[in-house]
């Protein structure tokens, strides 16, 4: 499994990563121009960083610490801090000296975090009640929480302004909040704005289903295609008696 990249303006797409195992889970960094992203080239995963356009060769920004599977959730706005995840908990790096430091640390998975605009908040989905919900938490001191969510939700995405919040609900409805980060944090009503159809997953890992463009008017989904013109499964029977034939 490698990363690509795909140029919208004239339809290139250009193959980012080259070695072995799996590169996988991309962020971009603010200004566009690197690519963070996991990586298990000596089994365990490691965190890599590489230039958007190709050049160079890439550069390890943080080890795995023992078998853990980790990658990066997002990159904040001032090229400070990534989230990370690893194993189920949220930790960050700061890209100043390198170091990884943990966030939340429990029996229940974290997934999805996202930066604030500000980066002074982290919206993130959260099994820890038994159902998925959406939360967001100050950064990076996590010492408090507010529930956006209600009746479940996951993959949450702020719009550009920070006053808005997205997410998708467990029956895949794209739901978006009204929020206000100063100076508390307030959320309003999560409202229903489309149906989604997501396609199923296809790894462990694949963990991000959309994404939206800045004034969140426009979103990018990973959907279900149907091939009705697809050809059909023929399944053959005592097939080696007929090889014997």
């Amino acid at each position: 499994m490698d990363i690509w990249i795909h140029d919208l303006a004239n339809d290139a797409i250009a193959r980012l990563t080259f070695g072995p195992g799996l590169d996988e889970l991309p962020v971009w960094s603010p200004d566009a121009k690197r690519v963070a992203y996991a990586a298990n080239h000596n089994l365990n995963y490691g965190l890599y960083q590489k230039s958007a356009d190709g050049s160079g060769s890439e550069q390890e920004m943080a080890k795995s610490t023992g078998a853990f599977r980790q990658g990066f959730w997002d990159w904040s706005r001032d090229g400070q801090y990534l989230l990370v995840w690893k194993s189920g908990e949220l930790w960050y790096l700061s890209h100043s000296d390198l170091q990884l430091k943990p966030l939340f640390q429990g029996n229940w998975i974290v997934r999805n975090a996202q930066f604030c605009p500000d980066g002074k908040w982290i919206a993130y989905s959260s099994n820890e009640t038994g159902n998925w919900e959406i939360y967001v938490s100050p950064f990076p001191a996590v010492n408090s929480k507010w529930q956006v969510s209600r009746g479940s939700g996951e993959e949450p995405r702020w719009r550009r302004d920070g006053k808005e919040l997205f997410y998708l609900s467990a029956e895949g409805k794209m739901m978006a909040v009204s929020v206000k980060a100063s100076p508390n944090f307030e959320a309003g009503t999560p409202r229903e704005l489309f149906q989604t159809h997501l396609r199923q997953s296809i790894s462990a890992n694949d963990l991000v289903s959309y994404d939206l463009s800045a004034d969140g008017r426009r979103f990018l989904i990973n959907t279900k295609v149907n091939e009705p013109n697809a050809t059909p499964l023929a399944i053959v029977l005592n097939w080696a008696s007929e090889m014997e034939k």
